[in-house]
């Protein structure tokens, strides 16, 4: 294998390479956008979660978000969000936020309890810590509702 300074191989537990070009395109970050199907499979969550922990040992200051839908329902995002954060909200230095994809209107406000308030949630809840308030991020769709909007979001 050739290894190139602009190069970090990273392997995942499946024999999987992903090369991350950081140097040459300059990139900051990532999103793990892996929804159901492979997000499901089994052992998607570790690998997941191990592939975070590689990019975290490759560079520490790389951005990694994790979007997830307003109710989580893929396991490979429940775990890795799981595995970031700790009931009380601090952090365990894997993703930095998480992004709700929700994209009507203010929608995604509805949700951002099931992650801010995981612990405080139903016996079974899939999210078992708390994500704190500022490293959540929200989904919108806001065109002509721009204002309604933007004073739903400023009463959180």
């Amino acid at each position: 294998m050739i290894h190139e300074p602009a190069y970090d191989i990273i392997r995942i537990p499946n024999n999987t390479s992903f090369c991350l070009r950081r140097f040459i395109y300059n990139c900051d970050g990532i999103d793990l956008d892996i929804e159901g199907g492979a997000g499901d499979a089994a052992g998607a969550g570790e690998n997941m979660i191990h592939f975070v922990r590689r990019l975290r040992e490759i560079d520490p200051d790389f951005i990694i978000g994790q979007p997830t839908f307003g109710y989580p329902q893929v396991q490979a995002e429940i775990d890795v969000i799981n595995e970031s954060w700790n009931p009380g909200g601090s952090s365990n230095d894997l993703a930095d936020s998480v992004g709700i994809m929700v994209y009507e209107g203010s929608q995604s406000l509805d949700y951002v309890e099931n992650y801010a308030h995981g612990t405080q949630q139903w016996e079974g809840f899939p999210i078992v810590v708390d994500v704190p308030y500022n490293s959540i991020m929200v989904g919108s769709k806001v065109g002509r509702r721009r204002s309604a909007f933007l004073q739903r979001f400023g009463s959180l």
